[in-house]
């Protein structure tokens, strides 16, 4: 149910799967999750800098080990806000940009074919 809700708000299948294991177990290095995950280390890798992008994970080094840790669940209010604000960004981009496709239908002479 949660994995969904993830997906739901724009978190892929495999971010939303990562971000749930580090939050249930806290923070762990990159080896760990892809055992229980049973994915390729490199996926994880590349699923964390995602998240990391996202604002949704954090991470730290310990005695040479890079751990990665979920952050607080509601940085995930703070990620649907930013989404938001860059939909209504396009959103209004677009409406103006309306009148000009209009014109650009116009602006196209086809000429007929003609059955002989």
């Amino acid at each position: 149910m949660l994995v969904e809700s993830l997906v739901k708000i724009g978190l892929t299948q495999a971010e939303s799967l990562v971000y749930l294991e580090l939050f249930r177990l806290g923070s762990q290095p990159v080896s760990t999750l892809a055992k229980r995950l049973k994915l390729n280390r490199t996926t994880v890798y590349s699923v964390l800098k995602k998240l990391m992008q996202k604002g949704l994970v954090g991470d730290y080094t310990n005695k040479g080990v890079k751990y990665f840790l979920a952050n607080d669940p509601n940085c995930l209010i703070t990620y649907l806000d930013r989404r938001c604000r860059t939909l209504d960004y396009y959103r209004n981009q677009f409406v103006t940009l309306i009148p000009k496709f209009r014109n650009e239908s116009s602006v196209v002479d086809v000429e007929r074919p003609e059955v002989s």
